[in-house]
């Protein structure tokens, strides 16, 4: 039987921490460099595919994301990592259904419309960093 807090005990536990520094307790809600925001992210998303093993199935998919709310800095990084999935993927997004996706955990994630603004402007520069061709409707 397995409760809420233990460990598998069928081995090892890989942990990686990654962290923004200059988004801090005492800083703004939004990260200052857009750059470096999505630099974390596209390191999370690189970590994530180096645990497959062979026949490209996950070996480890636990993640914890956190910040001293437990909310704001949290729901933006969960929803521009959603969008640069989306992205990827589809080579297309909808920022407000990327925060309604990821507001299905965690319904306090996006409160303000500063925070729908930012999932966008952060979609239109990991686009305009990685895709040639970017269209806004």
């Amino acid at each position: 039987m397995k409760t809420e807090g233990q460990l598998s005990s069928s081995g090892p536990v890989n942990v990686r921490h990654l962290q923004l520094l200059n988004f801090g307790p005492n800083k703004d809600v939004f990260p200052p460099d857009k750059a470096s925001f999505l630099s974390l992210i596209e390191e999370m998303h690189n970590w994530q595919e180096q645990q497959k093993d062979s026949q490209n199935h996950k070996i480890n998919d636990k993640m914890i994301i956190h910040c001293m709310d437990g909310v704001t800095r949290s729901g933006l990084f969960c929803g521009a990592s959603h969008i640069i999935q989306q992205i990827n993927l589809n080579q297309e997004v909808d920022p407000f259904m990327a925060a309604r996706y990821v507001s299905i955990r965690r319904q306090q994630f996006f409160q303000t419309q500063e925070e729908y603004n930012f999932l966008f402007n952060i979609g239109l520069e990991y686009m305009s960093r990685n895709h040639d061709y970017v269209e806004v409707e």
